[in-house]
C-alpha cells in the first residue's frame, strides 16, 4: 500500500511540473484587412496554442472550426476585405507615393472602423490580464492603445519588410546609401541617382508618417483609449521584440539588425499536403512540366484586359508546358486545352510538386517565399507595394525575371518564358536559395515561438534593445561630434593666428622702441 508521504511527494511533483508548463495568456492584434497579413499572425497564434498558451486573436478572419485555446475576437464585417477584390486596371497606375498615401489612409479607416465594433469595445472595457500583446508594424499605430490599456509587454510583427517609417523606433540602421526603401524598386547596389531618390524618399515618407499621419491616427485613437494615451512613438519605443517576415537568403544583401529584431520568413510555410485529385493528376501527367500562374489573394486574375489575356494564351500555345491558372471566373474566352483554371488553388502544395517549372506571380512576399522555399524560378509582374522590390531582388539573384505589366505582349511573355525555362541556371539558383533559406538552426515558427516566450519569461525585452534608442537623432548621426571636430581645428587655427599676430605685434613694438632709443 502506497504511504501518505509518498502520495504527497507525487502530488507536489505534479504541481511543480504543471506550474512550469503553465500556458501564458496572449493577445494578438491583426486589424488589417488583407488575408496575406493575417496568414502570418494566424501561423504564430496557432503555434502558440500548440505550445499550450491561450491566445485571443482580434482579426477580420475568425476560424471556421474551433481551435483549442484559440479565441476569436472577430471584427468581421466592419470593413471590406482585400480578398480577390482588386481589379488590375484599378492598380495599374500606383506609384511609391500613391501607395504610401493609400495604405496610411487605409490605416486611419481601419482604426475608426475596427475600434467602433462591439468586439473591440468589449475588449477595451474588459478586465482581462495578458502576459504579452502582439501587434502589427504597418500602416497605423492606433492599436498600441491596447498596450497602454493592458500594461503588458508587447512585441511587433512585420508581415513583410520592415517599413522605413518604423526602423528608427526599433533602433534598426536604415542608411539609404545601401538599404533600399521598400516603396521603391531599388536593390542594395544603387547608383548616384538611385541613392539620391532613395534618400529623399526615405526622409520624406518618414516625416510624413511622423508629423502628418501619426497625429491624425492618434486623434482617432484618443476617442476610444482616452486623452491620456501617450504619443505613438513613445509607446512604440517600448516594443520588446520585432519579428520580421524576411530572410537574408533572398533579400539581395544582409541587413544589420540589432538583437531585438528576429527574421522569421517562412513561418507560414507548412509541410506540403496531398493535392486535390484533379490537380495532382494534371501535374503528374504533365511530362514537359507545368507553369503555375497566380496574381495572389487580392488581385482578380480575371480582370486582365482582353489583349493581355490573349497575349498569355498565345504565348502558352508556343511552349510545351501545361498551365495551372488561378482564374476567378468559371470560363475563359479563348482558353486552350492545356490550361487548368482554378478559382482558388493550394499554392504551397502546387509549388512543391517536382513538375512545376516556373511561377508567374505578382511578387507578393508570401508567394515569393513559397516559391523560393520550393526552388521554383519566378516571372514577376509587380503591381504595387513591396512587389517591385521583391521581384527586383529575385531578378538580381538570378532566379527570375521581371515582366512589367505595361509591356505585356505575346512576344514579351514568350521571351520571359523561354528565358526562364530554357536557361537551366535559373532553376539552379532558385534551388541554391532554397537550400540557404531552409538551412537554419530551427524552423522559423519555432524561432518565433522561442523568442515570444523569451520576452514573457523575462518580463519584456529591455535587455535586447540597442542603446541608439536613447539618443536624439542628431546624436545618432553624430552631428554634435562632427560639429565639435570641425570647430576644434577652426578654434585652433584662430588661436594660432591670434598668437602669431600677438607675437608679431610684440616683436614689432619692441623693435620700434629700440630704434627710437637709438635715434634719441
Amino acid at each position: 500500500m502506497i504511504s501518505l508521504k509518498y502520495l504527497l511527494w507525487i502530488f507536489t511533483l505534479v504541481c511543480l511540473i504543471l506550474d512550469n508548463v503553465r500556458g501564458f495568456r496572449i493577445l494578438v492584434l491583426c486589424p488589417h484587412i488583407s488575408r496575406s497579413h493575417f496568414t502570418i499572425f494566424e501561423a504564430i497564434a496557432k503555434g502558440l496554442t500548440d505550445h499550450g498558451h491561450i491566445v485571443d486573436v482580434l482579426s477580420h478572419f475568425p476560424q471556421s472550426n474551433k481551435v483549442l485555446n484559440y479565441n476569436d475576437i472577430s471584427v468581421a464585417g466592419s470593413m471590406k476585405l482585400q480578398t480577390n477584390d482588386l481589379l488590375i486596371t484599378d492598380i495599374n497606375f500606383h506609384n511609391p507615393v500613391s501607395d504610401f498615401f493609400f495604405i496610411h489612409q487605409m490605416g486611419e479607416d481601419t482604426c475608426e472602423s475596427v475600434m467602433s465594433t462591439n468586439a473591440a469595445l468589449n475588449l477595451l472595457h474588459s478586465n482581462k490580464k495578458y502576459d504579452l500583446i502582439i501587434t502589427e508594424v504597418f500602416n497605423t499605430d492606433c492599436f498600441l492603445g491596447f498596450v497602454h490599456k493592458f500594461r503588458a509587454p508587447f512585441i511587433a510583427v512585420s508581415a513583410a519588410h520592415i517599413i522605413p517609417m518604423a526602423a528608427e523606433r526599433f533602433g534598426i540602421p536604415d542608411n539609404p546609401s545601401y538599404i533600399p526603401n521598400a516603396f521603391l524598386s531599388f536593390d542594395a547596389e544603387m547608383n548616384f541617382v538611385e541613392r539620391l531618390l532613395n534618400t529623399v524618399t526615405t526622409l520624406s515618407l518618414n516625416l510624413l508618417r511622423k508629423y502628418y499621419y501619426d497625429p491624425k491616427h492618434h486623434k482617432v485613437a484618443t476617442r476610444y483609449f482616452g486623452d491620456d494615451l501617450p504619443p505613438f512613438d513613445v509607446l512604440a519605443r517600448n516594443t520588446s521584440l520585432v519579428l520580421v517576415n524576411s530572410h537574408f537568403s533572398f533579400m539581395g544583401t544582409s541587413r544589420p539588425y540589432p538583437n531585438n529584431v528576429i527574421e522569421v520568413a517562412g513561418l507560414h510555410v507548412k509541410s506540403s499536403q496531398p493535392l486535390p485529385t484533379d490537380i495532382r493528376k494534371f501535374l503528374d501527367e504533365s511530362k514537359n512540366g507545368v507553369i503555375y500562374f497566380s496574381m495572389g489573394s487580392i488581385i482578380q486574375g480575371k480582370s486582365f484586359p482582353a489583349e493581355k489575356r490573349k497575349a498569355f494564351l498565345r504565348a502558352f500555345e508556343q511552349v510545351p508546358q501545361r498551365v495551372i491558372w488561378k482564374w476567378e471566373g468559371e470560363n475563359m474566352s479563348g482558353k486552350i486545352d492545356k490550361i487548368l483554371l482554378k478559382s482558388w488553388a493550394p499554392q504551397r502544395d502546387i509549388l512543391d510538386h517536382p513538375n512545376v517549372r516556373v511561377f508567374i506571380s505578382h511578387g507578393g512576399f508570401l508567394g515569393t517565399t513559397e516559391a523560393l522555399y520550393s526552388g521554383v524560378p519566378i516571372i514577376g509582374i509587380p503591381m504595387f507595394g513591396d512587389q517591385k522590390i521583391n521581384i527586383r531582388q529575385v531578378e538580381k539573384g538570378g532566379y527570375g525575371v521581371t515582366l512589367p505589366y505595361d509591356q505585356i505582349t505575346e512576344e514579351t511573355v514568350l521571351a520571359a518564358l523561354n528565358t526562364v525555362l530554357k536557361d537551366k541556371s535559373f532553376k539552379k539558383r532558385a534551388e541554391k536559395v532554397a537550400r540557404l533559406f531552409q538551412d537554419r538552426p530551427m524552423p522559423p515558427l519555432d524561432t518565433a515561438i522561442y523568442w515570444i516566450e523569451h520576452v514573457i519569461r523575462h518580463g519584456g525585452g529591455a535587455h535586447l534593445k540597442p542603446a541608439s534608442l536613447d539618443l536624439y537623432w542628431w546624436q545618432y548621426i553624430l552631428l554634435d561630434v562632427i560639429f565639435t571636430l570641425i570647430l576644434i581645428p577652426i578654434l585652433m587655427f584662430w588661436a594660432l593666428k591670434y598668437l602669431i599676430r600677438h607675437m608679431a605685434n610684440t616683436y614689432y613694438r619692441s623693435t620700434s622702441d629700440g630704434d627710437d632709443k637709438k635715434r634719441n
